[in-house]
């Protein structure tokens, strides 16, 4: 188990107001109120994780039912419910592009934790549409906009 917290992972809050997920490269250790994903392409499955699809299609479809009004359970069960595109060489442009504003949004982040990043956050949104294959309409269900 500690070996978890000795690598770079993907924390979460399982109870949240709405998804914040962050990577943590400094090995930090949490409390029993968090989760943890470790493994391979964190930039991209943080991308993921925190763009307006993910949101809306877990709290819709894979939460196993919402907290009222005010929020979102993301238990790790339901999680692992949750189609992740795997990577492959029609989608590894997509992919990139996604880990790299990722990466921006956390260097950003990281010189200065107040920067405003919303431009890449829909960069990205944009990208996940893409990934998952949503069209127009799709994405205006997502974005509230139908």
């Amino acid at each position: 188990m500690d070996s978890c917290f000795r690598q770079d992972k993907i924390i979460w809050q399982e109870m949240a107001k709405e998804g914040q997920f962050y990577i943590d490269r400094d090995k930090f250790y949490s409390l029993d109120t968090t989760r943890i994903l470790t493994g391979n392409n964190l930039s991209y499955l943080l991308g993921i994780l925190n763009s307006k699809f993910f949101l809306f299609a877990f709290k819709n479809y894979y939460a196993g039912g919402h907290l009222g009004a005010k929020g979102v359970r993301f238990k790790s069960e339901f999680m692992k419910n949750f189609p992740i595109p795997p990577i492959t060489d029609a989608n590894q442009p997509i992919v990139a592009e996604i880990e790299n504003k990722v990466d921006e949004i956390l260097d950003a982040k990281h010189t200065d934790p107040g920067a405003d990043t919303s431009s890449l956050e829909d960069e990205i949104d944009k990208l996940v549409y893409e990934l998952y294959n949503l069209t127009e309409d799709e994405i205006a269900i997502v974005e509230g906009n139908e």
